[in-house]
């Protein structure tokens, strides 16, 4: 998790301005973020996101505990909606997701078609010999499927590749 001593540290290397100027940069921000709220007015950072201060309605609601019935009073709420920088992060963190689902998908595959092969491999400490052709056929396919501009490479792969080749021999050795 990324701490705000973190962020600190990050801005003041980045730009070169000390941790203590940073940190009263940062605070400053969010107390104008905080004015703003408290007028109940939007707040809205480029890039970053919007900040929205959405008034809820007073009403009813029960007691969790007791499960009487208990009045809420209404009250002002924050909401956030993120801006295109932001998505875009996330846009990319869910390719990269995927890309491990495609990475397992492609090891069931190597295991459903080559199964005999990889149990004789791993018998014979020879694996990467027995299956070269395959695995490299496996490798340069992942490797055609990520996205330009995604930082990721075929270490993805290569764990799901071990991942697998892990539970292969723990399992061989308890059919022993």
């Amino acid at each position: 998790m990324l701490t705000q001593k973190d962020i600190i540290d990050a801005i003041s290397d980045r730009i070169g301005v000390p941790a203590a100027k940073t940190k009263a940069m940062i605070d400053t921000l969010i107390d104008l973020v905080a004015l703003e709220l408290a007028a109940e007015r939007d707040c809205r950072i480029h890039g970053f996101g919007t900040f929205k201060a959405v008034k809820s309605q007073k009403r009813i609601g029960r007691n969790p505990a007791s499960g009487d019935a208990m009045k809420i009073p209404a009250k002002i709420r924050i909401r956030f909606r993120p801006g295109y920088r932001l998505k875009a992060g996330a846009d990319t963190a869910t390719q990269v997701l995927k890309l491990h689902e495609i990475a397992k998908l492609m090891v069931s595959e190597l295991l459903l078609y080559n199964s005999p092969e990889i149990d004789r491999g791993i018998r014979e400490n020879n694996l990467e010999k027995i299956l070269e052709d395959k695995l490299k056929d496996a490798r340069e396919n992942f490797s055609s499927r990520i996205p330009k501009g995604i930082d990721a490479d075929i270490s993805i792969f290569e764990h799901a590749w071990e991942k697998f080749i892990d539970k292969r021999k723990k399992a061989l050795e308890t059919m022993k």
